[in-house]
């Protein structure tokens, strides 16, 4: 199982992918993806670790 964390519309969403659904999902969000893992608690962790940034619009 491949977990898959996705920015569609105003969410971030974590999916679970079986292999044999794999290509229909990249298909669907590949472009949406923001992260890759093999199981949730990686994915969050990795994702905890992305850098924040604060933009103030100018």
């Amino acid at each position: 199982m491949i977990v898959y964390l996705i920015k569609e519309k105003d969410e971030i969403q974590i999916h679970e992918i079986n292999s044999g659904q794999e290509r229909r999902f990249l298909a669907l969000y590949g472009d949406k993806i923001l992260l890759v893992g093999n199981c949730v608690p990686e994915v969050l962790r990795r994702f905890n670790e992305l850098p924040v940034v604060l933009c103030n619009g100018s």
